[in-house]
Protein backbone atom coordinates (compact mmCIF):
# COMPACT_ATOMS: atom_id res chain seq x y z
CA UNK A 1 0.00 0.00 0.00
CA UNK A 2 1.45 3.64 -0.90
CA UNK A 3 0.14 6.61 0.65
CA UNK A 4 -0.22 9.77 -1.26
CA UNK A 5 -0.41 13.10 0.71
CA UNK A 6 -3.23 15.42 -0.50
CA UNK A 7 -2.17 18.95 -1.32
CA UNK A 8 -3.33 21.64 0.63
CA UNK A 9 -6.20 23.85 -0.54
CA UNK A 10 -4.14 27.18 -2.52
CA UNK A 11 -7.29 28.90 0.09
CA UNK A 12 -5.20 27.73 3.43
CA UNK A 13 -1.65 29.13 1.75
CA UNK A 14 -0.15 32.72 2.23
CA UNK A 15 2.77 33.50 0.37
CA UNK A 16 3.93 29.46 0.03
CA UNK A 17 2.86 28.91 3.86
CA UNK A 18 0.32 26.40 4.42
CA UNK A 19 -2.36 28.10 7.24
CA UNK A 20 -4.27 26.17 9.56
CA UNK A 21 -8.13 26.58 9.22
CA UNK A 22 -8.60 28.79 12.23
CA UNK A 23 -5.80 30.85 11.71
CA UNK A 24 -6.22 34.54 9.83
CA UNK A 25 -3.81 35.77 7.48
CA UNK A 26 -2.25 38.71 8.22
CA UNK A 27 -3.94 41.67 7.06
CA UNK A 28 -1.34 43.18 4.16
CA UNK A 29 -0.41 46.61 5.18
CA UNK A 30 -1.30 47.83 0.89
CA UNK A 31 -4.83 46.73 1.66
CA UNK A 32 -4.75 48.83 4.63
CA UNK A 33 -3.04 51.55 2.54
CA UNK A 34 -5.96 51.43 -0.27
CA UNK A 35 -8.58 51.90 2.22
CA UNK A 36 -7.01 54.43 3.97
CA UNK A 37 -6.54 56.26 0.25
CA UNK A 38 -9.45 55.73 -0.95
CA UNK A 39 -11.60 56.83 2.24
CA UNK A 40 -8.93 60.08 2.36
CA UNK A 41 -9.37 60.80 -1.24
CA UNK A 42 -13.46 60.47 -1.18
CA UNK A 43 -13.41 63.06 1.92
CA UNK A 44 -11.12 65.44 0.14
CA UNK A 45 -13.44 65.16 -2.52
CA UNK A 46 -16.30 65.76 -0.75
CA UNK A 47 -15.43 68.56 1.36
CA UNK A 48 -13.02 70.41 -0.90
CA UNK A 49 -14.87 69.92 -4.11
CA UNK A 50 -18.36 68.55 -3.96
CA UNK A 51 -19.79 70.91 -1.34
CA UNK A 52 -18.58 74.31 -1.96
CA UNK A 53 -19.33 73.33 -5.42
CA UNK A 54 -23.23 72.77 -5.16
CA UNK A 55 -23.42 75.28 -2.39
CA UNK A 56 -21.90 78.22 -4.82
CA UNK A 57 -24.20 76.74 -7.78
CA UNK A 58 -27.36 78.89 -6.70
CA UNK A 59 -27.94 80.11 -9.99
CA UNK A 60 -26.81 79.20 -13.50
CA UNK A 61 -24.35 80.89 -13.41
CA UNK A 62 -22.88 79.87 -10.20
CA UNK A 63 -23.68 75.98 -11.52
CA UNK A 64 -21.86 76.31 -15.44
CA UNK A 65 -19.09 77.53 -13.07
CA UNK A 66 -18.59 75.31 -10.50
CA UNK A 67 -20.48 72.29 -11.65
CA UNK A 68 -17.66 71.34 -14.22
CA UNK A 69 -15.81 70.49 -11.09
CA UNK A 70 -17.75 68.89 -9.45
CA UNK A 71 -18.16 66.15 -12.06
CA UNK A 72 -14.25 66.17 -12.50
CA UNK A 73 -13.85 65.14 -8.92
CA UNK A 74 -16.18 62.53 -9.23
CA UNK A 75 -14.69 61.20 -12.58
CA UNK A 76 -11.23 61.20 -10.57
CA UNK A 77 -13.09 59.42 -7.64
CA UNK A 78 -14.10 57.13 -10.21
CA UNK A 79 -10.56 56.50 -11.23
CA UNK A 80 -9.30 55.61 -7.86
CA UNK A 81 -12.18 53.49 -7.25
CA UNK A 82 -10.61 51.52 -10.31
CA UNK A 83 -7.33 51.63 -8.85
CA UNK A 84 -7.97 50.27 -6.23
CA UNK A 85 -10.08 47.46 -7.26
CA UNK A 86 -7.11 46.74 -10.01
CA UNK A 87 -4.44 46.82 -7.09
CA UNK A 88 -2.40 49.74 -9.27
CA UNK A 89 -0.87 51.72 -6.11
CA UNK A 90 1.10 53.91 -8.81
CA UNK A 91 -2.07 55.04 -10.26
CA UNK A 92 -3.53 54.75 -6.93
CA UNK A 93 -0.91 57.59 -5.67
CA UNK A 94 -1.37 59.77 -9.17
CA UNK A 95 -4.98 59.97 -8.80
CA UNK A 96 -4.89 60.71 -4.92
CA UNK A 97 -2.44 63.99 -5.50
CA UNK A 98 -4.66 65.12 -8.81
CA UNK A 99 -7.51 64.86 -6.76
CA UNK A 100 -5.47 66.63 -3.76
CA UNK A 101 -4.35 69.17 -6.03
CA UNK A 102 -7.73 69.79 -7.59
CA UNK A 103 -9.45 70.25 -4.33
CA UNK A 104 -7.11 72.51 -2.92
CA UNK A 105 -7.41 74.78 -5.93
CA UNK A 106 -10.79 75.13 -5.84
Amino acid sequence: MTETSAMPSPALMVNGVVMDQDSQPPIPVRAVLRFVLGLWDGLVWLLLVALPGVWQSLNLAGFALHFPYVLIGLVILGGVYYAIRAWADGHLLWFSAVLFLLGTWM
